[in-house]
C-alpha cells in the first residue's frame, strides 16, 4: 500500500506572520487570508488537516495595535479587531479596505453566516432537481469563512488521527471579487488539483446491469461496429458475489468474482485492455469483510482473527493493520490482473456528519494515493467529503432522478464547485434512477456530458433505463453519437486544460463571474460557463418548443464578438440574448482570436494517443494564441511534457506553429493539420517550412462563412508559417442569415402562409429597424419570432 506523506507541502506558517496571545493565535497567510484559532488551554494545531497540508506562505507586511484588551492587525487589504477574549460576534472582526461592493456586509464578525456564491455537496443522491450547496470561499460581497475546526489531521507517516488540539480554526478569505487569486491562494493552502490520466476524459461507459463475459463483449463489439469510442469501462457491483447468504447482511459489499458471471476475470479484463480500454470495478466497502469471500482465510489471520470462528470483520477506518491487508488482499490482486482504479461506493454515513468520524475522506485519501504507486497519475472515483477533497479525483455525484429538473440543476452545481477547489465531477449521464423515458431529455444530458468534466453514461439496475445510443430512434441516436465521437475530439483541448488546472490552479468548468467578477449579468447565468480557456457553453436544459423545435437558452455574451462552433454565425456580445437551438446544437461560443485544438479522428477507435492528424479552430478577428500540451497517453506521472505553441495574427492574416518544445518523443514525428477559419473567406495560402514556401488550395463554406485548408505531413521540430490572401469582397451576412432562417422555417411546425408572409418580409429591400417591426407585429407565436429575432440581431 502506497502511502502519500506530501512532504512537498509544509504545514508550519512563516513566523514572522504569527500573532500569539493566551488562547488565541492569528496566522496571516497573506494579506487577505487569515487564519484564526482560538483555545483555552492555548493548544494551537501545526499539523496538516484533513483539507490544509501547506501553510507555508510568503512573509505579511502588516501593522498591529496592541494594548492589554485589544487588538487591531492591518494589512494592506484588511483591518482586523480582536478584545482578546473567547471569540465572539462583538469581539472579533475582519472589514475589507478600500472601495467594497456593499454598505454594510464588507465586515465579518465572528460566526456571522455569509452570503457566499456556493461550493459543492456531498452527493445528489436521489435528488430531483435543485437542492442547497455548501459554501465555497467565493463572495460576491468579499469576504467568506471555512471551517477547518473539526477535521483530522494527517500524521507525518502518512497515516491520520483524530483531532484534540485547538477548540476553533478558522480560515477567513477576505479577496473581493479576486476570485482567480482566491483560488489560486486556497489551492496553495490545500494542494493542487492533480492531474487526471489522459484516457479519464474520453467517455466512460457504465451501467448497474449483471453482464457477464459474453454480454459485455457483444456490447463491446456492438460499440466497435457503430463507431463509438470509450475509454473507460465500468463494472458496477454485480462482478462480484450479491447471491449470499442472509446471515452475511447485505449484498452491496463483495469482493469476490462471480465465476458464473466471469469465469475466468483475467481472460475477460485482457479482452477488455486489448480493445483498448481501461478497466474499475464497483465496491461497496461499508460491511466489512465475510466469511463468504475468497480471501476471508487469508485476511482474517493477518487480523489475527480465527479464520474458523466464521466472524464478520468490520469494517474499521481507524485501523492501520485492516487498511494495509484490505490493499494487500482485496485490490492488489485485481490490480495484478488489470484492474487499473476503484469506484469507491460510500454512501453509508450519517446525514449530519462529524469530520472526526466521517470513512469517505479517508477511503478517498488512501485509495487516491495508493493509486499512484509505480508512477502513476492517481485516480480514483467516490463522492465528494468537504473541503480538500478536490486532491482525490474523481468525483462521482450520485443516483439522480431522471429528469429535466435534474438536468437543469447540473451545468450550475458543477460550476459552483469550482468555488471550492472540486473541478472533476462525473455525473450519472442521462440520470440514474426512477424518472421516465425521454430520448430528447438523454440527447440533451449527453451534449452536456461532453462539455462536463467527465463524460459518463450511467443508469440504475433496469431493463428499462438505457443509454446505448442504438435503442434510441432517429434522430437521436445518430446525433448522440457525433456528440461521444466530438468528446474523444476534443481530447487534446480537454487535456491542455486538465494541466492547466494542475499547474495553474484554474479549474476545466469556470463559472462566467471568474472572468467578469465585476459585470453583474454574469452572475445571472447560473447554467453558462466557460469549458476550459477558449469555449463558452450554455447547455440546453429545457424541452423544445413543438411549433418552433427549437429550445430556449437566456445567455450573456460578454464584450466581443463570438461566433457560434456549429452555426458559424458571428455574434456581436455586450448584452443578454436568447438563443435557440434544434435537438442537434446546444449553445457553444468561441471568441475572436481563440483557438481550438481537436484530434481529427480517421476512424471509430478507442485510441486516445497524442493525434497524428489535428483540427485547429480559428476565430478570426483578433490576435490569439494556445499553447497545445500533451505527455504519455498511459497514466505515468514521470513523463515529461511538450508543448506546441500555435499563434494568428489578424493584421498579418498569418498563423505561426512554432517547434514543439520539450519530449517530442511523446507524439508523432510528422502531423497534419485542418485548420477551420471562421468568419473569413481565404483565396490563396502559403506555407513556408525552413527556406522551402509551397502554395495549397482552400475550400469556403459561405453558408458557415468558414475558410478550411489542410497541410500535411509536417515536422514536430521545425517552425511552420502560414500566410494568407483574404477575398476583398465583403462578406455577405444578410444572405447567410437568410439562409439560416429558411432552413428554419422548413423545419417549423406552422403555417405554410405564414412561412412565405415571413419570408416575404425578411427578403424585401427595407431598412434593418422596419424589418424587425414587422416581424414583431406579425401575428405568429413567441417562440417563432425569438428564433428569427436571434438570427437576424446577430
Amino acid at each position: 500500500m502506497y502511502i502519500e506523506k506530501y512532504n512537498d507541502f509544509n504545514p508550519l506558517a512563516n513566523p514572522k506572520s504569527i500573532i500569539i496571545g493566551k488562547g488565541y493565535r492569528i496566522t496571516l497567510l497573506t494579506s487577505k487570508l487569515v487564519r484564526l484559532e482560538y483555545s483555552k488551554n492555548n493548544i494551537f494545531e501545526d499539523a496538516r488537516t484533513k483539507m490544509v497540508i501547506n501553510r507555508n506562505f510568503p512573509e505579511v507586511l502588516y501593522e498591529i495595535y496592541e494594548d492589554e484588551n485589544s487588538l487591531k492587525i492591518i494589512t494592506k487589504d484588511i483591518t482586523l479587531r480582536y478584545n482578546k477574549r473567547e471569540f465572539s460576534p462583538y469581539g472579533l472582526s475582519i472589514e475589507l479596505n478600500g472601495k467594497t461592493k456593499h454598505p454594510y456586509k464588507e465586515i465579518w464578525h465572528f460566526n456571522d453566516k455569509l452570503s457566499n456564491l456556493g461550493g459543492t455537496r456531498r452527493t445528489l443522491d436521489f435528488i430531483d432537481g435543485e437542492v442547497e450547496l455548501d459554501d465555497g470561499i467565493l463572495s460576491e460581497y468579499g469576504i467568506s469563512v471555512i471551517d477547518d475546526s473539526n477535521s483530522p489531521i494527517l500524521l507525518e507517516n502518512g497515516w491520520y488521527e483524530d483531532r484534540n488540539s485547538n477548540e476553533i480554526d478558522l480560515y477567513v478569505f477576505a479577496y473581493k471579487r479576486n476570485y482567480k487569486e482566491a483560488l489560486k491562494d486556497f489551492f496553495l493552502l490545500t494542494g493542487p488539483q492533480p492531474k487526471l490520466p489522459r484516457y479519464a476524459l474520453g467517455n466512460w461507459w457504465s451501467r448497474y446491469y449483471p453482464y457477464n463475459e459474453n454480454s459485455y463483449k457483444d456490447l463491446l463489439e456492438k460499440f466497435e461496429n457503430e463507431k463509438l469510442p470509450f475509454s473507460v469501462a465500468v463494472l458496477d457491483m454485480d462482478w462480484h458475489l450479491v447471491d449470499i447468504p442472509e446471515k452475511y447482511g447485505s449484498i452491496w459489499t463483495g469482493y469476490t468474482w462471480n465465476h458464473e458471471l466471469f469465469p475466468d476475470p483475467k481472460r475477460f479484463i485482457d479482452y477488455i485492455k486489448e480493445k483498448g480500454y481501461k478497466i474499475t470495478l464497483n465496491v461497496h466497502p461499508s460491511a466489512g469483510i465475510r466469511p463468504f469471500e475468497i480471501m476471508y482465510r487469508d485476511f482474517a489471520k493477518a487480523m489475527n482473527i480465527d479464520p474458523n470462528k466464521d466472524l464478520y470483520i468490520d469494517f474499521d477506518h481507524k485501523s492501520k493493520t485492516f487498511f494495509e491487508n484490505t490493499f494487500k488482499y482485496l485490490y492488489k490482486p485485481n490490480e495484478d490482473i488489470g484492474v487499473d482504479f476503484w469506484w469507491i461506493d460510500w454512501q453509508q454515513s450519517p446525514t449530519k456528519i462529524d469530520e472526526n468520524k466521517d470513512p469517505l475522506w479517508v477511503l478517498n485519501h488512501y485509495h487516491y494515493n495508493d493509486n499512484k504507486k509505480n508512477n502513476n497519475i492517481g485516480l480514483t472515483f467516490s463522492r465528494y467529503a468537504g473541503p480538500g477533497s478536490h486532491r482525490y479525483p474523481v468525483g462521482f455525484s450520485g443516483d439522480t432522478v431522471i429528469s429535466w429538473e435534474s438536468l437543469d440543476f447540473q451545468p450550475y452545481f458543477t460550476s459552483t464547485a469550482s468555488n471550492i477547489g472540486y473541478g472533476w465531477w462525473s455525473h450519472d449521464i442521462g440520470g440514474h434512477r426512477h424518472g421516465y423515458r425521454s430520448d430528447e431529455l438523454t440527447l440533451r444530458w449527453i451534449q452536456f456530458g461532453v462539455f462536463s468534466p467527465i463524460n459518463r453514461l450511467h443508469s440504475s439496475n433496469s431493463e428499462f433505463i438505457e443509454k446505448e445510443p442504438w435503442n434510441f430512434k432517429e434522430p437521436y441516436k445518430t446525433i448522440i453519437v457525433e456528440y461521444l465521437r466530438l468528446r474523444h475530439e476534443l481530447i487534446p483541448y480537454t487535456y491542455t486544460m486538465n494541466v492547466i488546472a494542475n499547474t495553474e490552479n484554474i479549474p476545466l468548468i469556470r463559472p462566467m463571474y471568474y472572468e467578469y467578477p465585476e459585470n453583474k449579468e454574469s452572475y445571472k447565468v447560473k447554467n453558462q460557463y466557460y469549458f476550459g480557456s477558449e469555449l463558452l457553453i450554455c447547455p440546453i436544459t429545457k424541452k423544445i418548443n413543438e411549433e418552433s423545435e427549437m429550445a430556449e437558452f437566456k445567455a450573456w455574451l460578454p464584450k466581443g464578438n463570438w461566433y457560434d462552433l456549429q452555426i458559424g454565425l458571428k455574434y456581436s456580445g455586450n448584452r443578454n440574448i436568447t438563443i435557440n437551438r434544434g435537438i442537434e446544437n446546444l449553445g457553444i461560443f468561441f471568441k475572436e482570436g481563440s483557438i481550438i485544438p481537436l484530434a481529427k479522428l480517421k476512424e471509430r477507435i478507442n485510441n486516445i494517443d497524442n493525434p497524428e492528424n489535428l483540427r485547429i479552430i480559428i476565430g478570426s478577428g483578433d490576435d490569439g494564441e494556445f499553447n497545445l500540451i500533451e505527455d504519455n497517453k498511459d497514466n505515468l506521472s514521470n513523463v515529461e511534457s511538450v508543448t506546441t505553441n500555435f499563434k494568428y495574427l489578424e493584421n498579418d492574416s498569418k498563423i505561426l506553429i512554432h517547434k514543439a518544445e520539450g519530449n517530442i518523443n511523446v507524439i508523432p514525428r510528422y502531423r497534419s493539420f485542418e485548420f477551420n477559419i471562421y468568419g473569413k473567406k481565404i483565396k490563396k495560402v502559403m506555407i513556408k517550412i525552413k527556406d522551402s514556401i509551397r502554395e495549397i488550395g482552400t475550400e469556403y463554406n459561405f453558408k458557415k462563412n468558414i475558410t478550411s485548408f489542410i497541410i500535411r505531413e509536417i515536422p514536430i521540430n521545425e517552425n511552420v508559417e502560414i500566410t494568407f490572401e483574404y477575398d476583398e469582397a465583403v462578406f455577405d451576412s444578410k444572405t447567410q442569415k437568410l439562409d439560416i432562417i429558411k432552413k428554419f422555417l422548413k423545419k417549423s411546425q406552422m403555417s405554410n402562409v405564414d412561412k412565405d408572409e415571413i419570408y416575404k418580409i425578411l427578403v424585401a429591400n427595407k431598412d434593418y429597424k422596419t424589418t424587425i417591426s414587422e416581424i414583431l407585429n406579425y401575428d405568429t407565436s413567441l417562440a417563432i419570432k425569438n428564433v428569427l429575432l436571434e438570427i437576424i440581431l446577430a
